[in-house]
């Protein structure tokens, strides 16, 4: 079994004290058949996304068996080892993997770096929920201060287009205790996706906040959808 996204991101962020996200597990022992009379034994809860929700006292926890990854089943990655998982989240601060049997650690190349510089980028841009990832965004990038990459900024710009703001805030007030989206202005959130600056010679956005290094205009046009 191992461990797998939001659980690590959040450690190499705040620390194990700071800790309060969600768990998220895959077993890899080829036995699919028993994996899914566990989890009914279990009681678990069928998700939309091919894996199975487990209620604790402290914690949540999803559960998937290797073979039903999302992006398998859906034909965008081959998922045959643990590591292949690295390849099918959506944002790059969720692209790691520690394996509970051996202890190993399994990170994209310059994870931590990318953490430090709190460059928040697509990793796969194909999955289930473009509408929930877009939220998910846009709360990191709104309670973590985080820069946008060029993929994930391409990503807001056209998504955010294709639904109203009520829209989202009511898919973040539904999902999550408390809303850090309505106080801030949306009109105000666009000219922030307009305006590309650059961090360590890589070029991003900051949806949340002005950056001092920002770009010419004449460089603008190369995150246009």
């Amino acid at each position: 079994m191992a461990l797998i996204g939001g659980a690590i991101r959040d450690v190499a962020l705040k620390g194990g004290e700071n800790f309060r996200s969600d768990l998220d597990f895959v077993m890899f022992d080829g036995d699919l058949p028993a994996f899914r009379s566990l989890m009914v034994s279990l009681k678990a809860t069928p998700n939309r996304f091919g894996g199975y929700g487990l209620r604790f006292a402290r914690w949540k926890v999803d559960i998937w068996a290797l073979e039903d990854t999302w992006a398998h089943t859906a034909g965008h990655k081959r998922v045959e080892t643990i590591s292949d998982l690295l390849d099918c989240t959506f944002f790059n601060w969720d692209a790691a993997i520690f394996n509970l049997e051996d202890h190993t650690l399994h990170t994209r190349k310059h994870y931590l770096s990318t953490l430090r510089k709190r460059v928040l980028e697509v990793n796969l841009l194909a999955n289930p929920n473009p509408k929930g990832s877009l939220v998910r965004a846009l709360r990191r990038g709104r309670l973590w201060n985080t820069y946008f990459g060029e993929r994930l900024t391409e990503f807001t710009r056209a998504e955010i287009r294709r639904h109203s703001w009520d829209e989202l805030l009511t898919i973040e007030t539904t999902a999550f205790r408390h809303s850090s989206l309505a106080t801030f202005d949306y009109h105000q959130l666009l000219q922030n996706l307009d305006r590309p600056c650059w961090v360590d010679g890589q070029m991003v956005t900051k949806p949340f906040g002005s950056d001092p290094r920002q770009l010419e205009l004449d460089l603008k046009d190369r995150l246009d959808p």
